[in-house]
């Protein structure tokens, strides 16, 4: 149901649009009337009208500057001049403040009916935007989130992995110990990691050992035993295993066919 409210300084001409309209048949609950601007003021300060209906010219503060009042206060309500006076001034400024209708007194009932169910219409389709507005606006602001979110991931991911290759050499390197550095939890370092880069942590942790082994094997004269150490293996046995799957070859057999 619709409120509607009437402005007039003329209590009969109130009382001949409330009395002469079938409110009922056009969805109306609410029709409120105030004599001047300040009391309408007053009132759509508290209540959001559907259809404003207004005269021109009234004591203290015209219809034209109610109306300019209305549009900042409530934007979606749909305003209607009702007057007796057909200059083209007012009229020009009615179309300047984006007025749904300008009406002359008298009106007949029939035609002022018509035009509040088309100004109650209107009304509806305006809501129906803002809503729309609001919807996309809310989701456009979670797009952002995500996008701020899954931004901040992929920081986190790649500050891990320079920390893994600054301490590749620490055989004691591990999910939960790299965690620990960044004030993680270390099952959800462990997931966001896998989802960035696509391997586990483990695998990432023996792949960037393994990319080490094989530079500083083909590229300085660095023992094996040394190589072994500088990535994280103190033990030669696990170093060489290591090694030989990743690469299906050991160490030596490396060196002697890749060294430069």
């Amino acid at each position: 149901m619709q409120k509607v409210m009437i402005v007039d300084d003329e209590p009969i001409a109130i009382e001949a649009i409330t009395s002469g309209v079938n409110w009922a048949d056009i969805q109306v609950s609410d029709v409120l009337s105030a004599y001047n601007a300040y009391d309408a003021k007053v009132i759509l300060e508290k209540e959001d009208v559907d259809v404003f209906l207004c005269d021109i010219e009234m004591p203290g503060a015209s219809g034209l500057e109610l109306i300019e009042w209305v549009n900042k206060v409530r934007p979606n309500t749909v305003c209607i001049f009702l007057t007796c006076h057909s200059e083209f001034s007012y009229a020009k400024q009615a179309v300047a403040l984006g007025v749904f209708d300008y009406l002359l007194k008298p009106i007949e009932y029939e035609e002022l009916t018509d035009i509040l169910k088309k100004a109650i219409a209107r009304r509806k389709e305006l809501i129906s935007s803002e809503q729309a507005k609001v919807m996309l606006s809310g989701l456009s602001h979670r797009i952002t989130g995500d996008e701020q979110q899954e931004n901040a991931t992929a920081k986190t991911v790649d500050d891990v992995k320079a920390y893994i290759l600054h301490n590749i050499s620490d055989e004691a390197l591990n999910c939960q110990a790299v965690a620990k550095h960044f004030y993680l939890n270390r099952d959800y370092l462990s997931r966001i990691f896998k989802a960035q880069t696509g391997v586990s942590f483990k695998s990432h942790i023996i792949k960037t050992r393994m990319s080490l082994a094989c530079e500083l094997l083909t590229n300085t004269r660095l023992s094996v035993s040394e190589i072994a150490m500088s990535c994280g293996y103190n033990h030669m046995a696990h170093f060489s295993k290591m090694f030989k799957q990743e690469t299906a070859l050991t160490p030596y057999e490396y060196r002697i066919k890749f060294r430069k």
